[in-house]
């Protein structure tokens, strides 16, 4: 189980994915960077339950949080085996980029969210991450439709009924959203032939660096929370582990890869 109760990150770099693709922004000035971070409030990561802005605090001066009438987020999750006894536990969201509101700042327009992660067990808080992200772009017409920003976090926890809460405040809009997703997270078998949960991805691909929170097994795996797909992402991409595979002389095994209706019927099968 991960050991921090609680804890702030600030992460200054910043990837949109746009159209499956993903672009680099310029990462903040440490002077930005401070003038930003004064003026925003703060995200209370063990907080109260609810359905209000109570856990948000916001600065003198500034107007309160309000719970946003459009969902501007997705989040959604995944587990694969970690060591004997312990499961990997992936949360992830997409942020609708153009649903941010955005300030007039050094002839850029700067957006900026608190995005919290919440995990209980038994309706006790047993960890939480939060952290700030800013995002820059020098115009409006370069935030359009479709753009989204990912996030991820990964916990080990042991197999056990959770409760995961996703929370991300709009600090320039002042609304926010929270999600609550129950959770089961199952045991993975230790000595027969078993599979991950499956990650439904935007991308997939070797890295040309670092792939960060987003790193496989050596692959950068983009999942989509959304796990809808069409014109403007028409390419479907998964990722899953298998373990206890056999690798004697000899051994062999067959993949077989079928796309499903939301009815259970078959209408492709893959090759």
């Amino acid at each position: 189980m991960k050991t921090n109760s609680s804890s702030t990150l600030q992460r200054w770099s910043l990837g949109i994915l746009l159209m499956g693709g993903l672009l680099a922004l310029p990462v903040p000035s440490p002077a930005q960077q401070a003038d930003v971070q004064a003026a925003v409030p703060v995200l209370d990561s063990l907080g109260t339950n609810g359905d209000t802005a109570t856990v948000i605090k916001t600065p003198e001066g500034q107007q309160p949080f309000r719970r946003a009438k459009v969902k501007f987020f997705t989040a959604d999750y995944a587990t694969l085996r970690y060591g004997p006894g312990l499961v990997q536990l992936e949360i992830y969201a997409l942020i609708d980029r153009g649903s941010l509101a955005v300030e007039d700042e050094d002839s850029t327009q700067l957006a900026s969210y608190q995005i919290t992660f919440r995990i209980y067990h038994a309706d006790s808080l047993i960890t939480g991450d939060s952290w700030v992200r800013y995002d820059r772009s020098l115009t409006s017409e370069q935030r359009r439709p479709g753009q989204k920003i990912p996030e991820l976090i990964k916990y080990v926890v042991r197999p056990g009924k959770y409760r995961l809460e996703v929370e991300v405040a709009d600090l320039v809009g002042h609304v926010f959203r929270r999600d609550v997703y129950p959770v089961e997270v199952k045991a993975y078998d230790e000595d027969h032939l078993t599979l991950s949960d499956m990650i439904i991805a935007s991308r997939i691909e070797k890295p040309t660096g670092d792939a960060g929170e987003f790193d496989h097994n050596g692959l950068l795996v983009l999942p989509n929370a959304e796990r809808m797909f069409g014109a403007g992402s028409p390419q479907l991409f998964y990722y899953l582990e298998l373990y206890h595979l056999s690798t004697g002389e000899g051994d062999r095994y067959v993949v077989k890869r079928r796309v499903l209706n939301d009815v259970g019927e078959e209408v492709k099968v893959l090759k």
